[in-house]
């Protein structure tokens, strides 16, 4: 069951029981723990392979409804995964190791839309929270969705992009630090006909880029207040 350093002699190896292994530990909280009592606890994954496709080292985690011998399609919303970052607290702490740690952080997939096994997809879903300050419940802070877009301080983002903020102005700031005079911030945007791979030239009068000034109006729908358009 527990397995000793040869060299050193001291009960630091390997420990296994029915449904756990420890490495480093006699004493295993979940299914694999592994600890480095007096230094940095890590875990390498290594290939070596000549292939250049799908051959890279990998870490699967992995969800299904059900049960092992009879599992089921994950709904939407389901967490299928999460790497979680974990902090000493003390008594006060509600997890890990006699439940004296906390969430920092996180970074969970969720199921999207509910998968499909005749269409051989499963949509999903990345968040990114953090834990506030004076607070006891870490807060969503950015969603990549099914779709691709992203959202900053929203969870339903309707654009490639979207930063919301709530009860504060909305700040996007671009710096530049250099001694060089023709190093500055810059917002660059482009127009090309046809598609990325092959771009082609543009036609005479064509929009070029928008900025949108817009407003709520009450009735669930914002309307343009000004707007700043350039075209060829």
């Amino acid at each position: 069951k527990y397995i000793k350093d040869g060299d050193a002699g001291t009960a630091s190896a390997l420990s296994l029981s029915t449904t756990r292994v420890g490495i480093g530990t006699a004493t295993p909280e979940r299914q694999l723990s592994i600890v480095n009592d007096g230094d940095q606890a890590l875990m390498s994954i290594d290939t070596f392979e000549n292939s250049t496709v799908l051959d890279g080292s990998s870490l699967f985690l992995t969800r299904a409804r059900g049960s092992a011998a009879s599992p089921a399609l994950v709904q939407a919303g389901d967490e299928i995964g999460e790497i979680t970052f974990l902090s000493w607290l003390g008594s006060n702490g509600d997890l890990h190791i006699d439940s004296k740690y906390d969430v920092s952080a996180s970074i969970t997939c969720l199921a999207g839309t509910t998968a499909s096994n005749n269409d051989e997809d499963s949509p999903g879903i990345l968040t990114f929270r953090t834990m506030p300050d004076s607070s006891t419940t870490h807060q969503e802070r950015m969603r990549i969705d099914q779709d691709g877009k992203v959202g900053i301080g929203t969870a339903s983002p309707t654009t490639l992009l979207e930063v919301v903020e709530e009860a504060a102005s909305t700040v996007l700031t671009l710096s530049c630090h250099s001694d060089t005079e023709a190093h500055a911030p810059y917002l660059v945007m482009r127009k090309s006909d046809n598609v990325e791979a092959t771009p082609h030239l543009v036609i005479d009068n064509e929009t070029l880029g928008v900025v949108r000034f817009e407003g709520y109006d009450g009735t669930d729908q914002y309307l343009p207040g000004a707007v700043i358009l350039a075209r060829t």
